[in-house]
């Protein structure tokens, strides 16, 4: 089932774990790119995507459109509501909620708090306190840098 491995070249150390599978399933091309939605999208998209989580790209299409891979499913979404880039991410999203986001998990050990990070490998939500230049994902073990400098 072994795809495309995460890259641990760039910010992440040298004691970073091994590199997590994609879980794609095995009739699945390889990616042609990665993407993550835009903070401000509409919330039609919010319910399949996912803030601050790369997908991989199967194909661009012409009518504007892209085709991801979400939870092992290909969904199309509109390109303008996504960040596309060549290679998968190597660094920790950050995201922040608005105070009027709805929390389905305020008071429970699910809360992430109104900032959080996603794990580039995993896609593990990891509540941040600070800012701290670096994480360990408890979910898979990578190690790496958060892009603080990509945050909104």
């Amino acid at each position: 089932m072994t795809r495309q491995r995460l890259s641990a070249a760039g910010p992440t150390t040298p004691a970073t774990q091994s590199e997590p599978d994609l879980n794609l399933p095995d009739d699945t091309p390889p990616p042609v790119a990665w993407a993550r939605p835009w903070a401000a999208i509409s919330l039609p998209a919010r319910k399949t995507l996912r803030a601050g989580a790369w997908y991989p790209v199967l194909e661009a299409r012409k009518d504007g459109s892209t085709i991801l891979v979400v939870r092992h499913r290909s969904v199309r979404v509109p390109a303008r509501l996504l960040e596309i880039r060549p290679k998968r991410s190597v660094t920790f999203s950050v995201v922040h909620t608005s105070r009027h986001d709805p929390n389905p998990a305020a008071g429970t050990r699910r809360d992430r708090g109104p900032t959080y990070a996603v794990c580039p490998a995993s896609g593990h939500r990891i509540r941040i306190i600070g800012q701290p230049p670096r994480l360990e994902c408890p979910g898979c073990g990578y190690r790496g840098e958060i892009a603080w400098d990509e945050t909104g």
